[in-house]
């Protein structure tokens, strides 16, 4: 199950890349991607928590990786300006050319580096693990005592972002390891406090939160689906030419400049009604019971 859920993450994030860049000749093929990157945090953590059960050997494992990424990357950038990675001079740049070539990268490797290649996997691990040690935290039934240790483990990551930055400062597109403690405890923050809200058993919140449960676990069943599909279609909607009164638009440009003749702020609007109709199509199917799973 997992070596399958492996491979048809790869094989579904070659396709998104390719319709995504409506780039379809293998050799200018991006092969690094986010669900890629999903791939391999997926089947290194399933090993990883082989191990042991309990959740402090995921958290450690986390941690002990991000130490060693840290190390790595200490290392490594010393011969960078001020002995730090940057992204014009970083570990990624040197080893994804290397191994994909630049044409099979972000950007065709013009960006100097890639937010979803080789290096960043230690640190997609790290969270991912991080993830998985909050949703360990879950599985008892006393609702404020698994609120408090997913309130703990937050505050944990989120003090040792400092300490962490002041090796290598936070920086999203390389994924440094003070912003994987960042991201990551800010997320299981807002876990907790969600946690806690969802799960309190008390009628009169019940029956107010019931429909928006429904929908946000109706977003969350087919996830997947929608961010495969909201990136194709909006792919799509760019490259597709329509040709009006000896004019030629995409049909992007048509739709959103349908949108800017009645609102204000069009783009706020297309935002809104793009996204609606997706929520709108992850209702219909839950609804359905149908769900796009790999």
């Amino acid at each position: 199950m997992i070596i399958r859920r492996f491979f048809v993450l790869i094989i579904i994030g070659l396709i998104f890349n390719s319709l995504v860049s409506w780039e379809f000749h293998l050799s200018q093929l991006r092969f690094t991607g986010v669900l890629q990157v999903l791939a391999f945090t997926g089947i290194m953590t399933a090993l990883i928590t082989r191990v042991s059960g309990k959740w402090f050997w995921p958290f450690t494992a986390g941690l002990l990786i991000l130490a060693a990424y840290l190390g790595i990357l200490l290392y490594t950038s010393q011969s960078f300006p001020g002995s730090l990675p940057s992204p014009d001079h970083n570990l990624s740049g040197m080893i994804d050319p290397f191994v994909f070539t630049k044409s099979h990268l972000y950007v065709h490797g013009d960006a100097g580096y890639d937010p979803e290649g080789i290096c960043t996997l230690f640190s997609a691990i790290a969270s991912t693990l991080f993830g998985y040690t909050a949703g360990l935290f879950l599985n008892n039934k006393n609702i404020g005592r698994n609120f408090l240790k997913i309130l703990a483990l937050a505050a944990v990551l989120l003090l040792l972002t400092p300490l962490l930055s002041n090796f290598i400062p936070i920086g999203k597109r390389l994924w440094t390891p003070s912003f994987v403690t960042l991201s990551s405890g800010a997320t299981i923050l807002v876990l907790a406090f969600a946690y806690l809200i969802w799960d309190l058993h008390i009628p009169v919140i019940r029956s107010l939160r019931a429909p928006f449960y429904w929908v946000f676990e109706a977003i969350g069943r087919n996830a997947i689906l929608l961010y495969f599909g909201s990136s194709m279609v909006f792919s799509v909607m760019h490259h597709m030419i329509l040709k009006m009164n000896g004019n030629t638009l995409s049909v992007f440009e048509f739709s959103y400049n349908w949108v800017k003749s009645w609102s204000s702020n069009p783009q706020l609007g297309f935002i809104a009604i793009y996204t609606g109709l997706w929520v709108l199509l992850a209702v219909l199917l839950h609804w359905r019971k149908l769900y796009l799973t790999v």
